[in-house]
């Protein structure tokens, strides 16, 4: 027996007595479309290969996904945004929505408020996205859970620390560049014009 489209799969053949049958047992571990190819002294049974469908397994908070800015931290009473993408113990994309995430940011330091309020959106395709809004500034915990178990591959994982600023950090040299004639060529004694744009840090 060959179930096709898995990359490695632990085949268990025995004997029924009571049913004068083989009885096989296999372990899929990636999710998508293939086949299960049954042969016998080299040559295929009556109708296989069998198509094969598998589905994501149940949602595996270890192996689920946190992505997204909000994660390190955000703007003062302005939603900050990240996503969980779940997964299953293969790592495998869920399709499907309906996890029970529980999201919550609170207050690490003497500064911020208590809380900070959190909306968790279900995308219904194995995403979710959440937004939280701060109305103090400071040190704040997120943390990020499915039914107790806090969700996230390190380093990227709950529970985690984020700062939330009254505004924007000063101006970033690395992001910030000139533009202009002015920048590269000039005409001796003749007026120079460039601009300079800059781009505050985070």
């Amino acid at each position: 027996m060959d179930a096709r489209n898995q990359s490695h799969e632990e085949i268990e053949v025995t004997w029924d007595v009571s049913r004068a049958a083989f009885q096989v047992l296999y372990d899929p571990r990636v999710a998508g479309e293939g086949f299960v190819d049954v042969k016998l002294g080299g040559s295929p049974i009556l109708g296989s290969p069998f198509p094969l469908t598998v589905a994501p397994g149940p949602t595996s908070p270890f192996f689920s996904v946190l992505e997204g800015s909000g994660l390190q931290g955000g703007l003062l009473s302005s939603p900050s945004k990240f996503t969980i993408l779940a997964r299953d113990q293969y790592s495998n994309a869920a399709m499907s929505g309906g996890d029970p995430f529980v999201v919550s940011v609170v207050c690490s330091s003497e500064k911020c408020g208590s809380k900070a309020s959190v909306v968790l959106s279900d995308r219904n395709d194995g995403s979710y996205v959440a937004a939280y809004t701060a109305d103090g500034e400071g040190q704040y915990a997120l943390s990020v859970t499915l039914e107790g178990e806090h969700v996230g591959i390190p380093p990227v994982s709950s529970p985690r620390n984020v700062t939330v600023k009254d505004r924007p950090g000063g101006i970033d040299v690395r992001n910030s560049y000139i533009f202009g004639e002015g920048s590269h060529t000039a005409l001796a004694r003749g007026p120079l014009s460039r601009s300079c744009p800059w781009t505050r840090g985070g």
